[in-house]
């Protein structure tokens, strides 16, 4: 059956519409800079790995074309491939390559990084050490 023909199609789709709010995903949609993205990579294949690859090299463009800083994958071909260089010209980059568990322990490592700059901070302004202050 199909949503709309379903008689609580409309609040289903609603409270999908909701959750993703509440849970800050955001869905992309195909533009102009996929469809470059996705034509060039497939038209100058410079890095032979992920020639028969579309489905990854598609996903890569939707990454590069709405800007993402990390691109999670498992897949080593898709950490290592370098896009061509004539989409770096106009603008592209490929974001950072991971996969989960190496994307999972550099955000750790960036949330302790953050949470101790601000605990000597907030020690350092109060005036108040709590024995952790470097002496």
């Amino acid at each position: 059956i199909q949503m709309h023909e379903h008689e609580k199609g409309l609040d289903y789709i609603t409270a999908l519409n909701q959750l993703l709010d509440e849970w800050n995903i955001t869905v992309l949609f195909p533009n102009d800079s996929v469809r470059i993205l996705c034509y060039t990579m497939g038209e100058e294949e410079v890095d032979t790995r992920m020639i028969r690859e579309p489905t990854d090299r598609t996903h890569l463009a939707y990454a590069m074309a709405y800007h993402s800083d990390y691109f999670l994958t498992s897949d080593r071909n898709l950490i290592r491939y370098r896009i061509p260089s004539s989409l770096e010209a106009i603008g592209f980059s490929k974001p950072t390559c991971l996969p989960l568990e190496e994307f999972k322990n550099e955000m750790l490592m960036k949330v302790r990084d953050i949470s101790y700059e601000w605990d000597t901070t907030r020690n350092s302004v109060r005036g108040v050490s709590d024995g952790n202050d470097a002496s």
